[in-house]
This record gives structure tokens, C-alpha cells and sequence, in this order.
């Protein structure tokens, strides 16, 4: 990514571009991607999508990765793999609700 990229780690609404999805026994649906903007944690509720049809699904964040360590939250500028709840396979944008977490 080029160094000149201004992060928006602030008070954004977070958004991730998604662009990699698999399913790990015991863990469920993993998301992979670039958290573009905001911050991301554990228990946050976020929109994936949207599907063929426009619709958003909710999601909650299980776990994250970030190089293979569990960690509690990512900012932007950052890559990691998320577990998420419910299971799905789906590629897109998620970003949290204008309303918060």
C-alpha cells in the first residue's frame, strides 16, 4: 500500500473491504480484508455486504487476527482475519451502522 495513504483511524464509522472468505472447523466463517477507515473490536456489530440483491447482513465480530495473533481491536491502515457470527461466505464492504456500535 503506498505510505501516502491518510488512515482515518478517528471517529469514523469503520469500514473494512472484505477480500477473502473461508470456514476453519471450530471457528466458523473468516473474513479477511483492510480496515479502510475507524476502528474495529471484538463484539462489534457490523453490515456485510451488499449481496447480489443490495441487502446488508449483520455480522458479529467473534475474534481478530492480525498476523496470526489474537488482538481485541484494529484501526485503520491495518490487515487482519476476522471470525465472525453468523456463519456465511460472502465478499464485500462491511462498515458499522451510522448509529454507532
Amino acid at each position: 500500500l503506498p505510505r501516502s495513504r491518510a488512515w482515518k483511524p478517528g471517529r469514523l464509522p469503520a469500514q473494512v473491504l472484505v477480500d477473502n472468505s473461508f470456514n476453519r472447523t471450530q471457528v466458523g466463517t473468516v473474513l479477511t480484508g483492510l480496515v479502510e477507515q475507524g476502528t474495529v473490536k471484538v463484539g462489534d456489530v457490523l453490515q456485510l455486504g451488499p449481496d447480489s440483491c443490495g441487502r446488508f447482513q449483520a455480522v458479529t465480530l467473534a475474534g481478530i487476527q492480525v498476523k496470526r495473533v489474537n488482538v481485541f481491536e484494529v484501526a485503520a491502515g491495518t490487515t487482519a482475519a476476522f471470525a465472525v457470527q453468523p456463519e456465511l461466505c460472502s465478499e464485500g464492504l462491511a462498515e458499522l451502522p451510522a448509529s454507532g456500535t
